[in-house]
């Protein structure tokens, strides 16, 4: 099974995190936007860094809130990355709203669905070339579009622009994931094949006592939890039933320490690392 990995946590751990992410053998790692006193807002600048702070992984953002986004900016942002990192590179944005978003309109009136589904088409022409303008720099790569959602609505959008798909565990009863998945590859329009990931928050640790005591989100239930075995069981269920291709996932756990530990137990369960050697080895022959 491929497991990925998206951060919500404080930034200042990053440097530590990367590495091990890297070494442990997860497909990708993706830094998410928050704007609170103690997560990061810049996920363009993380992914920068993570990208240099690795040697394997795929890196980018799930996602950047194109609605307060210049998509044009965006483009060149990670026409640059991609140039710098050739093939690792994944460009994720999303619809969320912010709060006091006045701030960060600069003057503009809120956006409504129409608009944003504009801006996201924008941003795909303007990455892929179809747009009128050209921008730079020109490397013989480009970054993956992906469109990080919740809803039908935006599962239909990401198919029809040929994009890939995040699918985040929080919508309405009727979008859960397995419709919302199920939708976006019915409107799939890409000349790659479709790919789809379920994003999933949780906790692992040695023993079910430890997990339980290092879950730190009170206010929701974790996605997957317990013992690494037992992690792996629950993801591997999770994204066979709602028709996902991988999953990307969060420990939160606020202990650096701990949170590092249940990374590596949950990649050794996985046998994470063996793929990795595999790979490696393919590759050098």
């Amino acid at each position: 099974m491929r497991l990925s990995v998206f951060d919500i946590l404080s930034p200042v751990y990053v440097p530590r995190l990367l590495p091990e992410l890297d070494l442990f053998g997860y497909h990708r790692f993706w830094a998410t936007e928050h704007h609170t006193p103690t997560q990061s807002a810049s996920p363009t600048l993380v992914a920068c860094l993570a990208a240099a702070m690795t040697a394997r992984m795929r890196v980018g953002t799930a996602g950047i809130l194109i609605n307060y986004a210049c998509p044009a900016k965006v483009a060149e942002d990670f026409r640059l990355l991609e140039l710098y990192f050739s093939g690792r590179i994944d460009l994720g944005v999303s619809g969320a709203s912010i709060l006091n978003d006045q701030l960060y309109l600069d003057g503009r009136s809120p956006l409504g669905r129409a608009s944003y589904a504009k801006r996201v088409r924008t941003l795909v022409d303007l990455v892929r070339g179809n747009h009128d303008v050209v921008l730079g720099p020109i490397g013989s790569t480009r970054p993956a579009l992906w469109l990080c959602g919740a809803s039908v609505a935006s599962a239909v959008l990401a198919g029809e622009l040929g994009m890939y798909f995040a699918c985040h565990n929080r919508g309405t009863p009727e979008d859960s994931p397995r419709t919302v998945i199920a939708a976006y590859r019915a409107a799939y329009d890409g000349d790659d094949a479709p790919c789809s990931v379920i994003a999933a928050h949780g906790v692992c640790a040695e023993t079910e006592q430890a997990a339980r005591r290092q879950w730190s989100n009170p206010s929701a239930p974790p996605c997957f939890a317990g013992t690494p075995e037992a992690c792996v069981e629950q993801l591997a269920a999770l994204v066979s039933g709602c028709g996902a291709d991988e999953a990307v996932i969060h420990l939160h756990v606020h202990d650096i320490d701990a949170r590092i530990v249940g990374y590596g137990l949950l990649a050794e369960a996985a046998g994470l690392a063996i793929e990795r050697a595999v790979d490696t080895a393919a590759n050098a022959s």
